[in-house]
Parts: C-alpha cells; structure tokens; sequence
C-alpha cells in the first residue's frame, strides 16, 4: 500500500472564507483510525506533510507554533484492522440515515447531509471543514454502540422519566461508561441501573483527578444520594435521571 499521503487544491469560494480540499490515497476515515491508536496527543489530520509523512502538532499555550514531531511512516500502522473499522462505521451511519429518512418527515439536518456526504463518496477528497467529522466519527460509533447494549437492559421509554426528585438515596449497579466529546469539554458518563431496571447517569469532567477513587467503588453496586432529573439524551433517544448534587454513600454511613 502506497505510503497514505495527500494533495491539497483550494476550491472557488461560494462565501467570504476559501475551502481547502485534502485528497488522501487512502481511505481518511482508516487513517485517521490509525492515528489514534498510535499517537496518544491532540494532532490535526490536516498537517500530515506529503513528502516526509509528518505530524506537526499545534501548541495551545504560547508560543502558538506548529512543533514537528518524529516521522509517521503511515504504511506501518494503517493496517487491515482499521480499513474493517472505517467500513463497519460507513455501514453503521448509511443505515442510521436511511432509517431516519423512512420513520421521519423532517429532512436530514446539515450536519447529517454532510457526513452523509462524505461517507458515500468514493474519492478520498475531503474539505477542512469534513476533517472535523472524521474525527468524531468513531467516538459517535461507539457511543451508539454502548447504547445499543445498554438499551437490552434496561427502561429507556421517555413516559418513564417524569420528575425531578430531591434527596433520592439510590442502590444502583453498573452498566459501563462512555465518553461524549464536545467542542466546550469531554466527560465521562457513569451508566447505572437500579432494581426496577431504571437508567441513572452520573457524569465527571475527564479531567478531574479523583475519577480512578471513584472507579475502585463500581466493582459492586454503590450507594448515593442526591437529585435525579429526567433528561433524553440527544441523538440518541434514550431516556434516563441525571444525577446532580449527588454524593457516595459509603458502607460506614449505611450502617
């Protein structure tokens, strides 16, 4: 396999700002894949230089430079794996777009018209702005696939999640986690189930550095008091209370 580089041509403008077109010789969704599991940092799909393969990273805090990092020699971690997880993720959103335009009178919104777009194109040309989408494809693919499991086993029905109630003590079993990535902020989202198979979500900054004390408590079922909301998770339509104010509940203060 050709050494996955790519040319870039600039498009006549339709606005005031000038579109810049990437054309990859492989497919971008598998690269990208590979990317991620090689390289740990924050990198920019955009700055892999034709002719040495590498990857200049954007510093965040002064001075804002692009810094060279060592050489990616693409053909050796773009692999066969990754091409099998781009095609499964294309696969998964054409059938999630198809059944949208089937069960809804609504149109696809914009964003969903232009990943549409790029995940049936046959030429691996894609635009500055797709290099965004590339990159939350596969945290959108998991999460609907955390879902889907999730959705077995418990309540998801919105009719279910009416109230907001204060000073709930809750006995709850854990489901998993998952990350949901934004432009503002990560955080991880603690998925928990109560006797009655009732959905709960505590959610924790990424960073914050007492995640790994709380997670030495989910080995078992966990104790907590707090506020639950009704909330429906967007794209996802799956319901479920949101904990606020919440705390653990330890096995000391149960006794």
């Amino acid at each position: 396999m050709a050494n996955p580089t790519f040319t870039v041509s600039v498009s006549e403008p339709q606005s005031e700002r000038e579109v810049i077109n990437y054309g990859f010789d492989t497919d971008p969704i598998a690269l990208y894949l590979a990317m991620e599991e090689n390289i740990r940092e924050e990198f920019n799909m955009s700055q892999i230089r034709p002719d040495v393969g590498e990857i200049l990273r954007y510093s965040d805090k002064p001075p804002f430079v692009f810094k060279p990092q060592p050489r990616l020699d693409a053909t050796q971690i773009v692999k066969e794996s990754h091409h099998h997880t781009a095609n499964k993720i294309r696969k998964h959103f054409n059938n999630k777009f198809v059944m949208w335009t089937l069960t809804n009178s609504k149109p696809l919104s914009s964003y969903r018209q232009a990943l549409s777009s790029l995940l049936n194109r046959k030429e691996y040309v894609v635009n500055e702005d797709e290099l965004g989408l590339i990159v939350t494809l596969k945290n959108f693919y998991d999460e609907d696939m955390f879902f889907k499991k999730i959705k077995k086993v418990v309540n998801t029905d919105s009719q279910m999640y009416y109230t907001q109630t204060y000073n709930n003590k809750l006995e709850l079993e854990f489901l998993g986690r998952h990350c949901r990535r934004s432009k503002s902020s990560n955080y991880l989202g603690f998925y928990f189930r109560d006797d009655n198979d009732m959905l709960y979500r505590i959610t924790v900054n990424e960073g914050n550095p007492l995640i790994h004390i709380f997670e030495n408590f989910l080995d078992d079922k966990i104790c907590i008091n707090g506020i639950k909301s009704p909330i429906t998770l967007y794209g996802q339509d799956i319901s479920m209370y949101n904990m606020h104010n919440w705390k653990l509940i330890l096995n000391e203060e149960t006794k």
